[in-house]
C-alpha cells in the first residue's frame, strides 16, 4: 500500500491554506514548510493536523523532501485543492496496485502498461 505525503510551501497564506488542507484527506502525512509567515497560517495548519517546519531562507524548496515520511509525494501550492476526481485516483492505489500513481519525480504507471494519465488527474485551482 502506497503511502502519501503532501508538501506545501507557505507565507502568510492563512485565507488560502484551510481549503487546500482539507482537500489532502487521501494523504497521509501533511507537511507545511512555512517561511516566516505572520499570520494564522501555522496555526491553521497544525489544527489541521499537518506538520509544519519553519523554511530556511535560500533552501531550495526540494530540499524539504528529505523531512517527508513516504516515498510518495504530491506537492501542492497553499492556493490550490485536490479535485474531487484526483483525491478518488489517490485512494484507488491504496485498494488496487492497477491505478495510477503520482510520484515526485515523474508519473508511474503499472510495469506492464503504458498509458498517460487521465487528464483530470490534476490540482485545481481556486
Amino acid at each position: 500500500m502506497a503511502e502519501i505525503t503532501a508538501v506545501l510551501h507557505t507565507h502568510n497564506d492563512a485565507a488560502r491554506i484551510g481549503r487546500a488542507l482539507e482537500s489532502l484527506r487521501a494523504c497521509d502525512e501533511v507537511l507545511v514548510v512555512d517561511h516566516a509567515s505572520t499570520d494564522d497560517t501555522v496555526k491553521i495548519a497544525r489544527d489541521h493536523g499537518a506538520t509544519v517546519k519553519a523554511g530556511v531562507p535560500g533552501v531550495s524548496p526540494g530540499v524539504y523532501a528529505i523531512d517527508a515520511h513516504h516515498d510518495w509525494m504530491l506537492c501542492l501550492l497553499p492556493n490550490e485543492a485536490v479535485s474531487e476526481a484526483l483525491e478518488a485516483s489517490l485512494f484507488d492505489p491504496k485498494r488496487s496496485q492497477s491505478s495510477y500513481f503520482c510520484h515526485s519525480e515523474g508519473t508511474s504507471v503499472p510495469e506492464d502498461s503504458f498509458q498517460q494519465p487521465p487528464s483530470q488527474l490534476r490540482a485545481s485551482l481556486p
